[in-house]
């Protein structure tokens, strides 16, 4: 596809991307034979989206689940279990962060996750779904997210930065901005949604990941008028 693109001889493409593959600061990388893909930067994502990095430190997800086998799976993956009345805790790990596993006999369900010391960047977040998927499988879409916790470093802060932020969107929302070290200022912000499942929320981090392309920015064609006569 590369060389017909490019209308050059394939043997010459793949002799080129080899080059580009065994470089200093390699730019691809190859995921099996016949496929690559660009090398993954996390500096340059970061500056590319919104040029702060914005890290998420606590999650947690309300649901129901009334699948015996699930709780199976839960069970299997915990570290440790207690029960007091009709609640039953899971303590379980991902990537060396707590994960907490509520179930209660009428299927309530409740997912909390302890990033405080080792906060999820973006891709973090698609591998704490997958985890999530795997875990719940065919529920975990229609859990909505209660309360998500963010912080952001910064090097200066104007307030035109929140002008964005809709709070009737969010049943509480509440922000901490403090002196982090001498030159950089911390932003915590702590939001619990409003009906918003977590399939959605997926959605949005998604959006907020995706490198614009090209084709994004092309202007509206213009619409030339016919003055010939028929």
């Amino acid at each position: 596809m590369i060389a017909l693109a490019l209308k050059a001889k394939p043997a010459s493409v793949r002799k080129e991307l080899t080059r580009l593959q065994k470089s200093t600061q390699p730019k691809i990388v190859k995921e099996h034979y016949g496929f690559y893909r660009a090398s993954t930067d996390l500096g340059i994502m970061r500056r590319l989206l919104l040029g702060k990095p914005i890290l998420f430190h606590g999650i947690r997800l309300d649901g129901y689940c009334r699948i015996e086998k699930v709780k199976l799976l839960i069970e299997a993956h915990s570290e440790c279990k207690k029960r007091w009345r009709k609640h039953e805790w899971y303590d379980l790990s991902f990537e060396g962060r707590n994960v907490s596993v509520m179930l209660v006999d009428s299927g309530y369900t409740q997912v909390v996750l302890n990033a405080s010391t080792n906060p999820l960047d973006y891709l973090g977040w698609a591998r704490f779904r997958s985890f999530l998927e795997g875990l719940l499988p065919g529920y975990i879409g229609d859990f909505y997210l209660k309360d998500v916790d963010i912080h952001c470093d910064m090097r200066e802060f104007q307030l035109q930065e929140l002008k964005g932020m809709r709070l009737k969107v969010f049943d509480n929302a509440w922000f901490h901005l403090y002196q982090k070290t001498e030159d950089i200022l911390r932003l915590e912000i702590s939001m619990v949604p409003k009906n918003l499942k977590f399939f959605e929320a997926c959605l949005v981090v998604q959006e907020l990941t995706a490198i614009p392309t090209r084709e994004t920015y092309q202007p509206i064609p213009e619409v030339k008028e016919d003055y010939s006569y028929g």
